[in-house]
């Protein structure tokens, strides 16, 4: 059933409500910039990203976490701090969702794109927005694979991994694991980009191979750090 404009404003003005009942007022001018900020960039690209869905409306494996989009402008400062003159690097996107991250991709000079999500659902709206993308691409070899992340096996030529807080427990340190054995068998500098919250610590600090150089800032995301990790210099 479509769903009209007056049963959208409802659901907008209820969950404005909500919001304030549960952080006070002084939060909605900022939580309302950012809206209009992230809608605006959507309308660009000519996508729809934005939305949250609760983790356990597409699956029932407890490691798996909510939908929520990170914001367009903390994507474009992690792909900015990329090496990209040479076109050769590979990116997976680790629970793409309704693949923002893929749109954003797409308008820097790739190799190639791989966006990697369980959810056949988010998959298929993923797929529709990068073919809906209006601005025009510097690479266009995006696939999209509906995959368990735990039994995907990291492809050679990858060479950039993001993670926006997709999923946690034994899933993430599978993922963790999977990586590193991509690295073991075919080595390459790799750098991991991992979004999470600060109360959990990263289980790539535990890669042997592996070291942190750096934190990038986060926009609206408090209580979270975003990690840089690279792959240690080859001898």
């Amino acid at each position: 059933m479509e769903v009209t404009p007056f049963t959208k404003l409802s659901r907008f003005v209820a969950y404005l409500r909500e919001r304030v009942r549960t952080q006070g007022v002084s939060h909605l001018p900022a939580f309302l910039f950012r809206r209009a900020r992230v809608e605006l960039t959507e309308r660009r690209y000519g996508i729809h990203t934005r939305g949250w869905i609760g983790a356990r409306t597409l699956t029932d494996d407890p490691n798996c976490l909510d939908y929520d989009p990170i914001d367009y402008e903390t994507i474009q400062i992690a792909f900015q701090s990329l090496d990209l003159e040479n076109r050769k690097q590979v990116l997976i996107d680790y629970g793409c969702g309704k693949g923002r991250v893929l749109a954003v991709a797409a308008r820097f000079p790739f190799h190639r794109i791989i966006g990697l999500e369980l959810s056949k659902y988010l998959c298929e709206i993923a797929e529709s927005n990068v073919r809906a993308m209006r601005l025009p691409k510097l690479c266009n070899s995006i696939s999209i694979v509906n995959a368990d992340a735990r039994a995907y096996e990291v492809p050679s030529d990858v060479t950039v991994a993001f993670l926006f807080n997709p999923f946690a427990g034994e899933v993430l340190a599978r993922v963790a694991s999977n990586i590193e054995e991509s690295f073991h068998k075919s080595p390459r500098e790799i750098t991991i980009f991992h979004i999470h919250f600060k109360k959990t610590p990263s289980c790539f600090a535990e890669l042997k191979d592996f070291k942190k150089t750096k934190e990038l800032p986060l926009i609206f995301r408090e209580g979270m750090v975003f990690e840089v990790f690279e792959s240690k210099a080859l001898h």
